[in-house]
């Protein structure tokens, strides 16, 4: 693999997980600010630490890859997805819930309701992973190429071809559900007030995640195993974990903390 590329992706996710530490420290120490509780402060925190977590397994896909390496990467690019798409998700429902209440009668969404959302999604995700791992196993396989008799590269996946299959579209359903779940929500609760600020951004943000699945899916999936697709598998995966951080970065984090610090001269 390109040792340049894998350099520049390295110190992409390096930068991106620093600046995530810093947006957490910062959310966290302003978690009673009356702008991140309109944002339901704890499963903003959730996200943006699924966030951090992404950028940590961008970092790690730079390593070289053995058994323990494919087994860790699974577990933490699937449950961090699934924490950053289920928390897009809960934000999204509870927008809705809220704004399309007919009823005089005032609609309380608890955050705890909405983190076990979270959490039991990301509970199925391990058993369903860990269920594949222990009865077939997940392996990084030296594989040879089919088209070049000269080209091996390494390849983690579950020995059986088809279970492997199975266990690939399973998870990238869910994911393609979710995303569009987030948006049938968003387009529903898009006449919600403008001062309702977190509403367009949660909309633009599931806009790109879906947009983002169309492209980096079926590129990833539809690559042959020619000389040099491994690279190509990972700088497309690098591409689309980039794309997905720095699009909650700056569309759904960064515009809290102008929020909250344009708030400060009129609370002092």
């Amino acid at each position: 693999m390109s040792y340049a590329v894998v350099n520049v992706f390295f110190g992409v996710g390096i930068a991106e997980f620093i600046i995530c530490i810093g947006l957490l420290i910062f959310l966290i120490y302003h978690r009673n600010n009356r702008v991140i509780r309109q944002c339901a402060p704890l499963v903003t925190i959730a996200m943006l630490f699924g966030v951090t977590i992404l950028a940590l397994a961008q970092i790690f896909f730079s390593f070289a890859r053995t058994n323990a390496w494919c087994t860790i990467n699974l577990y933490m690019f699937r449950i961090c997805l699934n924490i950053v798409f289920m928390s897009l998700l809960v934000k999204n429902y509870r927008i809705y819930k809220i704004f399309s209440n007919k009823k005089a009668t005032a609609v309380s969404i608890t955050e705890s309701r909405l983190l076990f959302y979270i959490g039991i999604t990301c509970l199925f995700y391990i058993i369903i992973l860990t269920t594949f791992i222990c009865i077939f196993g997940y392996k990084a396989a030296l594989k040879q190429s089919t088209s070049n008799q000269f080209y091996q590269y390494i390849q983690c996946s579950i020995p059986n071809k088809t279970w492997n299959s199975i266990l690939i579209i399973f998870l990238e359903l869910i994911l393609i559900i979710q995303i569009f779940a987030s948006l049938i929500l968003a387009w529903l609760t898009r006449k919600v007030q403008t001062e309702y600020r977190e509403s367009r951004r949660l909309a633009a943000f599931s806009t790109m995640l879906f947009v983002e699945l169309i492209i980096f899916v079926p590129l990833f999936y539809t690559l042959k195993d020619s000389t040099n697709s491994q690279i190509l598998r990972y700088v497309i995966t690098v591409e689309f974990l980039t794309v997905v951080i720095l699009s909650a970065i700056f569309l759904l984090f960064v515009p809290i903390v102008l929020a909250v610090q344009s708030e400060k001269p009129k609370t002092e």
